[in-house]
């Protein structure tokens, strides 16, 4: 299941507190069995989570788990969080403002969710958008895009075409790609969504799959100062960073064996990187004293 927890460390004595916590397990539905908890209409209830959407082969990894929640991220302007989950192949958006005691009632329900209707029984396979997506984030302040939400779309499961594919050979390799999407969502001025509306797709990357780019797990992505976004493919480790044109300013990959899930870009004047230099600069010195 998945749980989400705020917690205030105590560096002093070590202790932790937990402030603040939510959890899917209070926001389940489900209807096979009339005469269990949790019964209702599922086309309904799509602030909750249908514990039986899942089938054999929907999962691609980690099998067993019921949401695989890959990324959280919160928004203290909405004092709202964004979850990613790649099993339901949908982010969603819960309420931060309310009470623990809160989240454990319909308060703490979905106030959106976005990315694949079957999840809901409003939608085909084929009216998917999010596929095994990971990285779901606003996009900070001073940004552009700022108040969007970023989507390394992973594309797991979707052809070519765009087309559902659950049981999808080898992973998807040759038969699969990868995409990045900035989504507007339908948030209406009192921090509530319209459900009846879909997200605006304001920039993408990759959507017709032209460029040859597939990773069918972990990666992210980043907005940068400039405009630019920067992302990475956890498969190969090859970083790459796009205008808002699309444009390839950089397109690298790291050597040797192993896997990338996230990437940043620091500018040079960063702190951290001058007492990096710093410090090598007196190791170097240290070496050199004891030259003989």
């Amino acid at each position: 299941m998945g749980k989400v927890l705020e917690l205030k460390p105590n560096l002093e004595d070590r202790s932790t507190e937990i402030v603040w916590q939510w959890n899917s397990w209070d926001h389940m539905v489900q209807d096979k069995f009339e005469d269990r908890p949790n019964y209702g209409d599922v086309s309904l209830e799509r602030g909750k989570i249908d514990m039986n959407y899942l089938r054999d082969g929907m999962v691609s990894y980690n099998a067993g788990q019921l949401l695989h929640l890959n990324s959280v991220d919160y928004n203290a302007e909405l004092d709202q969080i964004v979850l990613s989950s790649p099993a339901f192949a949908e982010l969603w958006i819960i309420d931060h403002s309310i009470s623990t005691s809160e989240t454990a009632s319909e308060r703490g329900d979905f106030l959106y969710r976005f990315g694949n209707p079957m999840t809901t029984k409003s939608g085909g396979p084929n009216d998917a958008v999010l596929y095994w997506q990971h990285d779901t984030h606003w996009i900070d302040d001073g940004l552009r895009g700022a108040g969007n939400i970023l989507v390394y779309n992973n594309g797991n499961h979707r052809r070519m075409d765009g087309t559902y594919y659950m049981h999808q050979p080898g992973a998807g390799f040759g038969s699969a790609y990868s995409d990045l999407l900035e989504l507007e969502l339908p948030l209406q001025k009192d921090g509530t969504y319209d459900w009846a509306e879909q997200p605006t797709v304001v920039w993408s990357w990759n959507s017709d799959g032209r460029e040859d780019y597939y990773s069918p797990f972990m990666s992210g992505l980043t907005r940068l100062p400039n405009g630019n976004t920067i992302f990475v493919s956890a498969f190969d480790k090859r970083i790459i960073e796009v205008t808002e044109d699309g444009e390839r300013v950089e397109d690298y990959r790291l050597p040797r064996y192993g896997r990338m899930h996230r990437v940043y870009k620091y500018p040079k004047d960063h702190d951290g990187l001058a007492r990096i230099s710093h410090q090598k600069m007196e190791w170097d010195l240290d070496l050199s004293d004891n030259v003989s």
